[in-house]
């Protein structure tokens, strides 16, 4: 008995300190050579984490490439299918309403190096942007690139999120059925 009431005790322990808001405050730009820092304030400022990621010197090879077009197929068969697409569609409109957004500015430009692909990843970008661009204190400038492919970043924000939400919206989304099929096929398909 006393072993189930530590336990019990722990538990809720954990689900309290994951109910403690985190605020967040970011700047980030580039893929090929990013550039980010981060500000992490929690348990109202009891923890301050701060970090720099400088633009690092890259070494452009070959089997790294062809791991990203490896990796971007497979979205792209994740994304094909209907109902893990609404499923996802659904996860993000979850988790932008999740997020307290007290300031956001971002420039992007986003092409996938074929029109089609674009086309279809800019049907989900295009309406999250459209939420997002409702929102108070939000900036947006989104551009497909239909021609090259292309990824170009610069973000700017003050954001506040409570880890709860997310871990509860995240476990319910891999835990559906549209998730657990568009998994089980990936899997059988590029296994």
């Amino acid at each position: 008995m006393t072993v189930v009431l530590i336990a019990l005790a722990i538990l809720a322990g954990v689900l309290l300190l994951l109910a403690v808001p985190i605020d967040l405050a970011f700047r980030c730009r580039g893929i090929d050579a990013p550039d980010a820092q981060l500000r992490l304030r929690w348990l109202f400022g009891l923890l301050r984490i701060e970090r720099h990621w400088p633009r690092p010197v890259r070494d452009a090879s070959a089997p790294a490439a062809a791991k990203k077009r490896k990796n971007r197929s497979r979205g792209l068969a994740l994304l094909r299918q209907d109902a893990f697409r609404q499923r996802l569609w659904r996860l993000l409109k979850d988790l932008l309403r999740a997020l307290h957004i007290h300031d956001l500015a971002l420039q992007l430009k986003l092409g996938l190096g074929d029109p089609a692909d674009t086309g279809r990843l800019w049907a989900v970008v295009g309406p999250l942007s459209a939420v997002l661009q409702g929102r108070r204190n939000v900036r947006l400038d989104l551009q497909p690139e239909f021609v090259d492919a292309a990824l170009e970043f610069d973000a700017q924000g003050r954001l506040t999120l409570i880890p709860l939400q997310y871990l509860a919206l995240a476990l319910v989304f891999a835990l559906s059925p549209p998730s657990i099929q568009a998994w089980r096929s990936l899997r059988t398909h590029h296994g």
